[in-house]
């Protein structure tokens, strides 16, 4: 079995790539979403940060996917609209309360960790791989970092 590289992606992985972009989309808007939904300043400004990586993140993975040929809709994901919905919704009924939405926040952050989990072993060895794992660590620490202060939150 050959090394996967850019010019011959099989299909399963070229799926999971289009995936990590959709739900990189989709993370972006529910941060957005989250920024504006929640009254702390502070943490509306670590939301926007994170929107913003999101959208780099999706922007490399585009280029990549562009790069290997693959076909590619920038759309995001009947599910990140559910959950951007959710985290609306929750937020309004919370009344912006900051410990609801990083609850959601939080939520959202696990399931992107574990959609490149899945990826990761399926690019070891591709020029990708070094791509993804980069992302990977960055949102695992924006994962922390909304878990602390999710923490604090409840704390206070």
């Amino acid at each position: 079995m050959a090394l996967e590289n850019l010019g011959n992606l099989d299909h399963e992985t070229a799926d999971a790539l289009r995936e990590l972009l959709e739900i990189n989309i989709d993370s972006s808007k529910g941060f957005r979403q989250a920024a504006d939904t929640i009254e702390d300043e502070r943490t509306a400004g670590l939301f926007r940060e994170f929107a913003q990586q999101r959208e780099r993140f999706a922007h490399e993975l585009r280029d990549t996917l562009q790069v290997a040929r693959v076909e590619i809709e920038e759309k995001g994901s009947a599910l990140g609209a559910a959950h951007r919905w959710w985290l609306d919704l929750r937020g309004k009924l919370a009344g912006g309360d900051a410990g609801a939405v990083l609850d959601e926040a939080e939520r959202g952050e696990n399931h992107i960790t574990e959609k490149y989990e899945r990826v990761l072993p399926r690019v070891a060895g591709n020029p990708l791989n070094d791509v993804l794992l980069e992302q990977y660590a960055e949102i695992k620490r924006a994962r922390d970092r909304i878990h602390a202060l999710r923490d604090t939150e409840r704390a206070s």
